[in-house]
């Protein structure tokens, strides 16, 4: 007893068990990996990548061949002939090619995946106990891209943790950046077929391009990654601090729902933290112009400025933030449709 001061602690252990498989041929569907909109799975979703699931051997024979059936809410199927060779209670990913991208086109706008397995052992049908052979997720639809977009890459002090690449949805890697320089703006341009694609970022001492203990431990500096239409507004800003590795899935060509215009603006201000240049963007309905302010949080303006228009729906404008005192402060968009409001830190 920990209260007596004995120094002697009890502790709790589970012990699992299993009895003997209740069925000979039993082929278990576990685990949607992608796509799914399960928060423990975001590293890799949302995408139209190939699907990936976990099966696992529940039956007493080993389990060698099944069919991975699987569709896209009310869509057409795909059938995946598996192989191998897993014994009770072993487990394998898988990964189901998708050979044509309008499989994933969801009309309905339900964004459900189902996977099924059948003809286990090669055996017609359903399995012996089929009610742990199908799984369900739903999921979100990834960024669409429409057009030429590029990627701009600006690296801190310690450029060689990092490289970044461009793979497509069966993982063939079409673009990577290795070896990068110190403190350097990396822009690179592409222009892409239709299909699915990821944007990854490695970083091989796990701390991103700019996390605080990094800096004010080892002294790294902040780098930043970000994903720009040709001509328009950004796409994609990374977060700082994503440990060893941070995915962007898009789509280029396609949707896979169907698309929702907004009636209102969507503001964004970063980098933020920041220390010198803030940039300020809106989109939306902003076709009668845009109008920013800059104020502390007890009001007091400290800049205001008409907005860059790019477009009838994009304005942006970069903010000298460098002589600012560390805290917080307010950025506020007016513009005919209302007033758009962010707040930013200055470090």
């Amino acid at each position: 007893d920990p209260g007596q001061g004995s120094g002697n602690y009890r502790a709790a252990y589970d012990l699992i068990s299993y009895s003997a498989p209740n069925f000979e041929n039993d082929a278990s569907l576990v685990e949607v990996l992608n796509p799914s909109n399960y928060e423990y799975y975001s590293k890799f979703n949302p995408t139209c990548s190939n699907p990936r699931v976990i099966i696992r051997n529940t039956g007493s024979e080993p389990l060698t061949s099944c069919t991975i059936r699987c569709w896209i809410t009310y869509g057409n199927n795909i059938d995946f002939e598996w192989n191998g060779n897993l014994g009770f209670m072993e487990e394998e990913v898988v990964e189901i090619p998708v050979s044509d991208d309008s499989w994933w086109v969801d009309l309905e706008g339900n964004l459900t995946f189902t996977a099924s397995l059948i003809n286990v052992n090669g055996v017609s049908g359903n399995d012996d106990y089929h009610q742990n052979s199908v799984k369900k997720s739903k999921f979100d639809a990834p960024e669409t891209v429409d057009g030429p977009f590029f990627v701009w890459f600006t690296t801190n002090n310690r450029a060689s943790e990092n490289s970044y690449r461009l793979i497509d949805a069966s993982g063939e890697v079409l673009f990577e950046r290795t070896n990068l320089q110190n403190t350097t703006q990396y822009k690179d341009t592409f222009d892409l077929a239709p299909g699915c694609y990821s944007l990854i970022v490695d970083d091989s001492d796990d701390d991103g391009l700019s996390f605080w203990y990094s800096a004010q431990v080892e002294g790294e500096t902040a780098g930043s990654f970000r994903v720009r239409k040709v001509g328009g507004s950004y796409i994609e800003i990374f977060p700082g601090d994503f440990g060893s590795y941070h995915r962007f899935n898009f789509s280029i060509g396609f949707s896979l729902g169907q698309e929702e215009l907004s009636n209102n603006a969507a503001l964004s201000v970063f980098p933020n933290p920041v220390n010198q240049e803030l940039t300020i963007e809106i989109e939306g309905q902003i076709a009668g112009g845009a109008y920013c302010e800059i104020t502390d949080l007890s009001g007091r303006i400290l800049f205001s400025q008409e907005m860059s228009m790019t477009s009838s729906s994009f304005a942006e404008y970069f903010a000298d933030v460098s002589s600012y005192n560390k805290g917080t402060y307010l950025v506020k968009v007016s513009t005919d449709k209302g007033i758009y409001t962010k707040k930013f830190i200055k470090n």
